[in-house]
């Protein structure tokens, strides 16, 4: 029978459910008593003042404009500077051991194979080569840890060169070289000094994280939640995993969270601006793990994904999945299938996986699990099939009718439900990423789900390399626009729309203004994380009233959170120490 959870589990039991175990004995107080944006005066507090943060709003650390792609020039090879990127992420420090991402442009009229690529700094210098760059297009290859600078600092410059030697006839190799300067700083963040990954094993995975991290803290709380997502994921797949899962817990956010190979990688963090809950994450990432033994041959992706989201009950959350689905298309949000299926994951990410788990949802309902399991499994392309039509063909021949018959049939039946408490949910829903999405690709690139960067972590973890999964852009404007977006997903458990629609309003004025902080909700957050980074905190939850906000935040390497009252007084915000 298929699975189903009543509005109200959906509303207040399983959105966001580990994570917000986590950190509701802190928040529960501004969580339950009080709207953000409320204007009802707080109680006052005997506190001691730290200095005052300045009066008027800061202005935000300059950032890199936007990489433009150049006019591609015909029969041209070509490298634009910001196409090279250094790693780790944010700024780099004497000991870092660097790694390189090097994107090169083809503006001919044929495909480019084995194209060269060399980078030097100072004496050494490594070599390889970038396997095929389409026509007209642009393509990228990965240096993983190549350069180690220890004892190094200052300014140090890179030259990368592409086709040096000139394989590819190109007829201008002037633009062939980029020349990037690089700044070692001296010391380390402190959260990095001394950090090593740990491992530790439970019932269902192996996981393994950095010490003095959230996931270290948290560590008992994960494991149970984990062997609870796992244990349910083996009971609606009939089937029991050979052996532990891996587990990789990171402390910073990238992609939505969560990704999946022959390990898990999951972001675990306290300002995780991305959202979603640790158990939704389990579920669905142990589902990828475990239904290739179900499910041999071709498996299209919108079937791989939406029988994750089917199997997990959701995606980013527990949730009635027919009835969110219904909503898209009164949204003007939908996706045919046929175009869904041949673009999955360039499509709008939400609404894919949330069609895709509703479909497979339907069919299940319509016909059963096991005629599902049957069209699934032992999937055959034929030549030169897309998805759509490999899908719609391998459906006749399982339920008699093809893709687009059962799509109509589908779209009947959710023109049938009740969708009156979801509407503002889903929209604001698909909202919430789009604006998360803007974020990474204006200020975290490397965070960004299509072009993330993930680099070998079973090695990195080898080599107590831990920089890559720590490290990333922390200036106060990346922190402010962050603990927004924390705050907005926050609010979607108390069903506070309209905050939502605050909170994601001010966020894209701010992104939209090029990173500065005109709109006044934004500049109160960036005044509050001013204030709070003043007195010696990093913040990761603000919860923000009329002249004052509840701030959750860490201290140096201790990733301790620590509950501090930031007050408004004479236009200025400063942190309050209780007595």
């Amino acid at each position: 029978m298929l699975m189903r959870v009543s509005s109200w589990l959906h509303r207040i039991g399983s959105r966001r459910l580990l994570q917000r175990a986590i950190i509701v004995p802190l928040l529960s107080l501004g969580l339950a008593a009080c709207r953000e944006l409320a204007a009802t005066p707080e109680p006052s507090v005997s506190a001691t003042l730290l200095p005052p943060a300045p009066t008027s709003t800061p202005a935000p650390t300059p950032i890199p404009p936007p990489t433009l792609t150049p006019t591609p020039v015909l029969n041209n090879l070509w490298l634009d500077p910001s196409g090279v990127r250094v790693y780790p992420d944010g700024r780099l420090y004497s000991g870092d051991i660097l790694s390189f991402r090097v994107e090169a442009q083809n503006g001919s009229d044929q495909d480019l194979a084995h194209v060269p690529v060399v980078v030097n700094w100072g004496s050494d210098q490594v070599a390889g080569e970038i396997n095929r760059i389409p026509h007209g297009d642009s393509a990228s290859t990965d240096f993983l840890w190549v350069w180690d600078t220890a004892g190094l600092v200052g300014t140090h410059t890179v030259t990368v060169t592409v086709d040096s030697e000139n394989r590819t006839g190109d007829p201008d190799v002037s633009n062939n070289i980029a020349v990037i300067p690089i700044e070692l700083r001296p010391g380390r963040p402190v959260a990095e000094i001394g950090a090593q990954w740990q491992t530790t094993t439970g019932a269902c995975c192996t996981f393994h994280y950095i010490d003095g991290t959230a996931a270290a803290r948290d560590l008992a709380a994960i494991k149970q939640t984990a062997d609870e997502a796992v244990d349910y994921v083996e009971e609606r797949l009939d089937i029991r995993q050979n052996d532990r899962l891996e587990v990789y817990l990171i402390d910073r956010v990238l992609g939505h969270g969560g990704f999946a190979g022959d390990h898990l990688v999951i972001s675990y963090l306290d300002r995780n601006y991305a959202g979603g809950g640790l158990v939704e994450v389990f579920r669905h990432e142990a589902t990828h793990l475990l239904d290739h033994r179900i499910a041999r041959g071709e498996r299209p992706i919108m079937l791989v994904e939406g029988f994750a989201t089917y199997i997990t009950g959701g995606h980013f959350t527990i949730e009635p999945l027919p009835e969110r689905a219904a909503m898209l298309a009164p949204l003007d949000a939908y996706i045919p299938l046929r175009e869904l299926a041949n673009n999955f994951y360039p499509s709008q990410h939400e609404t894919g996986y949330l069609e895709a788990g509703a479909f497979i949802d339907y069919l299940v309902q319509r016909n059963g699990y096991a005629n599902f399991m049957a069209l699934y499994d032992g999937m055959q392309r034929q030549p030169g099939e897309t998805d759509a039509e490999m899908i719609d063909r391998e459906m006749r021949g399982v339920y008699g009718v093809g893709l687009d018959e059962l799509e109509a049939e589908w779209q009947a039946y959710l023109r049938t439900l009740d969708t009156a408490a979801e509407q503002r949910d889903v929209e604001y829903t698909l909202a919430f990423y789009d604006t998360v999405r803007r974020y990474q690709r204006a200020l975290d690139p490397s965070a960004y789900f299509l072009s993330p960067w993930i680099p070998d972590i079973r090695q990195a973890a080898a080599r107590q390399i831990v920089a890559d999964y720590l490290r990333h852009p922390n200036t106060p404007e990346n922190i402010a626009l962050e603990t927004m977006l924390v705050a907005a997903d926050a609010a979607f458990l108390v069903e506070d729309f309209d905050r939502v629609e605050a909170l994601l309003a001010s966020t894209n004025t701010v992104l939209a203004a090029d990173v500065v902080f005109t709109d006044p909700l934004a500049a109160r957050y960036l005044a509050i994380v001013n204030a709070t980074l003043l007195a010696g905190y990093e913040p990761h939850h603000i919860t923000l009233y009329a002249e004052r906000a509840e701030v959750q935040a860490t201290v140096g390497g201790d990733a301790t959170l620590t509950s501090l009252a930031v007050a408004q007084q004479a236009g200025a915000w400063s942190v309050q120490l209780s007595r």
